[in-house]
């Protein structure tokens, strides 16, 4: 395992949450409120799976002492 791959992850997730911000505005998607709060709540379901992914991924580097 590489000590490189956790904070390759976390970079990654960061691009990810950072599009989901911008993308709206981007892709000129309606300003309405219930497009506003589908977007806000898939990407608060989003985070929650990235920061379950990035609890897992800690462990399992942390148990074969590659952190």
């Amino acid at each position: 395992m590489r000590k490189w791959a956790p904070r390759a992850y976390v970079a990654f997730a960061f691009v990810v949450c950072s599009y989901a911000a911008v993308a709206p505005a981007l892709l000129r998607i309606p300003t309405d409120t219930a497009s506003l709060l589908k977007i806000g709540c898939t990407d608060v379901a989003f985070v929650a799976i990235v920061f379950t992914w990035w609890r897992y991924i800690r462990r399992a580097y942390a148990r074969v002492g590659a952190l």
